[in-house]
């Protein structure tokens, strides 16, 4: 009973922060600059960022190591939306390497230096920039345009470096 009862009070402790993060976009805080998520037959969860050109994500991560973000957009509303495309890490812009990822999409990926996450809670606070966002012709309900789109996300890995 004795060993029972340390293993329930062993299981209870608070365990420590993750050291990487694998996001899908499926739960987004509403308000936070996205829009509802989609589901594609292919690659899953989509969801565009607007109405604003500022999106928000918060991590809780381990702050013990420098960190590699990488993250996949498989759309953009226009050509110079995506060019425009600026992240920001706990107010510090990174650098973002994009390369083309097959047929569809574009994978990016930054270093976040250690610096950044010694912060207390450690909390990495993520704002992507976009110059604009639009309404597509296609997307029309009774004669309105619905919604604004910047970047179509699909996917999001933070993990150390």
């Amino acid at each position: 009973e004795k060993a029972q009862a340390d293993d329930i009070a062993a299981s209870s402790k608070p365990s420590e922060l993750p050291t990487s993060v694998f996001f899908d976009f499926r739960r987004v805080n509403p308000g936070r600059g996205w829009h509802v998520g989609e589901v594609h037959p292919i690659y899953g969860v989509l969801r565009w960022s607007g109405s604003s050109s500022v999106s928000y994500l918060e991590f809780t991560i381990s702050g013990k190591t420098d960190l590699i973000i990488r993250f996949r957009i498989v759309n953009a509303i226009a050509s110079d939306v995506l060019k425009s495309l600026r992240l920001e890490v706990n107010g510090k812009t990174l650098p973002l390497k994009k390369r083309k990822d097959g047929t569809m999409g574009w994978l990016f990926e930054g270093y976040i230096p250690f610096s950044l996450t010694q912060r207390s809670p450690q909390v990495l606070c993520l704002k992507f920039h976009v110059s604009r966002t639009e309404r597509p012709v296609s997307d029309v309900v009774d004669g309105q345009e619905t919604r604004s789109l910047g970047l179509c996300y699909n996917w999001l890995h933070i993990y150390p470096a």
